[in-house]
């Protein structure tokens, strides 16, 4: 079993999201980026994520730009189970992010970047 309160687990956690394990990102421009288009994108990434000991939680951060590359709304769902993007809070949130960036001028959504953590699959390659 490992702690997180040991110095020497958390860099070797932190050097593991630097290396991508766990991480899935992706970018699309905003007309194309929908709740149903985003959805479908989580979903499937967590259909392949690993599940050791059960451990299946994920972490959804999201960000609009801009055309010059300002960010102008971000939102994270938190630490959620996958069920959360079934009619959840987190299907909920992703949904009210969306229609926040239809509420902005077009020259202030530009593209809509998703960062989703998959912590099975840290579990899994710190040895959980």
């Amino acid at each position: 079993m490992f702690s997180f309160h040991d110095a020497r687990m958390r860099r070797r956690l932190a050097t593991l999201l630097r290396e991508g394990v766990g991480v899935h990102e992706r970018s699309w421009l905003t007309p194309e980026s929908s709740a149903e288009g985003l959805l479908a994108w989580v979903r499937d990434v967590m259909a392949s994520m690993r599940r050791p000991n059960g451990i299946d939680q994920v972490a959804l951060a999201l960000a609009c730009r801009d055309v010059q590359g300002t960010v102008r709304r971000s939102s994270t769902l938190g630490v959620v189970p996958p069920g959360a993007f079934y009619g959840g809070p987190a299907e909920d949130g992703l949904r009210t992010f969306v229609r926040e960036l239809e509420a902005l001028p077009p020259a202030d959504h530009a593209e809509v970047t998703a960062a989703l953590v998959c912590l099975g699959d840290l579990a899994f390659a710190l040895g959980g």
